[in-house]
């Protein structure tokens, strides 16, 4: 399959998500866009949010046309969707949202749309009512409206499989192995270290998300207490914001982690930050695939994770990193990541080359594309 350097028509795409943020969908597109227009593809995105996001020029400087139309009420949305899709003519439509996942390939169909793609971002283990309703919506979707199904990893695709009976293709996530990479420059880490007041000394352990109770970051505000004593310069660069985060701020406080947990907000330097940074840790409680993991790795960072789908994949146990299914067990990974400089940079070393073998852009990219042209 060889790129057609933009000769001809375009395949016009437009990609259906949810407000436009800085997270996992949106920064892939974004990294992968020179490619997929060297592929010859006309790319578009739609926000259905309130608010069309604050990534949305991130992706307009990249090559998309952004538009948006608020789901507010379900019928008069699907309406609009529908009248966009007949006024753009899009060739193929290509669905990252789970809710109303099937209204837009039913709109999508009904429009003449030759293609309808949809993303499974992560593991949805639904129960009751609303497993009956997914169910038969992702049959009807699968086996009537000719929806091509993605999972990004094994641990989606085999619970669509279990969960649903719906067949999916795996199409690994990926990350900018360029942009994402080990540090060279001892000045631009210390100088991105004092922006925090982070002594080079220090040992910091990062993590990157959006305060969420999915993103478990208290645990590591409790593991951090328990290792303060056996670990005195060690910090915790805390990337993101949320709604829990006046409650990790309060835990910080009554644990006397002042000075010791920093919060960094949402930040647009997240390479810079990794760069800064000694190992990585994410106790997700569940992840249909850990991006922001993905990034560390490929930057050279050992990685302490949650043993859960979506991060089991990505971190090879004593290898790479860790995987813990407790409290003390990440403190007891933290503690021994911090006694030994040597250990940090072989896991890192190893996670980078995991990064560039298992989880290469250009191949996912192409397997996209030629999902969008298959007839």
């Amino acid at each position: 399959m060889a790129a057609n350097g933009g000769e001809g028509r375009k395949l016009k795409v437009l990609h259906v998500l949810h407000s436009i943020e800085r997270s996992g969908a949106e920064v892939m597109l974004v990294q992968a866009a020179p490619l997929f227009e060297g592929w010859g593809l006309d790319l578009h995105a739609l926000a259905t949010g309130e608010s069309v996001g604050m990534y949305a020029e991130q992706m307009a400087a990249a090559g998309f046309t952004i538009h948006h139309l608020p789901l507010e009420s379900r019928f008069a949305h699907l309406l609009r969707f529908y009248r966009l899709l007949a006024r753009e003519q899009f060739d193929v439509v290509h669905v990252h949202t789970e809710k109303a996942f099937f209204w837009y390939a039913l709109a999508g169909r009904l429009a003449g749309v030759g293609r309808i793609v949809r993303t499974v971002h992560s593991v949805f283990d639904f129960s009751g009512f609303l497993w009956a309703e997914r169910l038969v919506q992702r049959r009807i979707a699968s086996r009537f409206l000719g929806e091509l199904a993605v999972s990004p990893s094994a641990s989606v695709q085999e619970a669509e499989h279990r969960l649903y009976g719906i067949h999916t293709f795996l199409i690994p996530n990926w990350t900018d192995s360029r942009r994402f990479s080990p540090s060279g420059n001892d000045e631009g880490r210390a100088a991105t270290r004092a922006q925090f007041g982070i002594a080079e000394g220090s040992v910091v352990y990062i993590s990157v998300g959006s305060c969420e109770s999915v993103k478990n970051h208290a645990v590591i505000i409790r593991a951090l207490a328990s290792i303060a004593h056996a670990c005195p310069d060690a910090r915790y660069l805390h990337v993101g914001s949320g709604g829990l985060q006046a409650f990790e701020q309060q835990l910080v406080a009554e644990l006397g982690l002042v000075g010791r947990v920093i919060f960094a907000g949402q930040r647009d330097d997240i390479p810079d930050l990794l760069r800064s940074s000694d190992a990585f840790v994410m106790p997700s409680t569940r992840e249909g695939f850990g991006i922001s993991c993905l990034e560390a790795m490929s930057c050279g960072l050992p990685v302490i994770a949650s043993d859960v789908s979506g991060l089991r994949e990505l971190v090879v146990d004593c290898e790479t990193g860790f995987l813990t299914r407790s409290e003390s067990d990440l403190a007891c990974a933290m503690a021994e990541l911090y006694r030994s400089s040597r250990l940090r940079e072989r896991c890192g070393s190893a996670g980078r080359a995991r990064a560039l073998a298992e989880f290469n852009v250009q191949t996912s990219v192409e397997s996209y594309v030629r999902l969008y042209r298959t007839s």
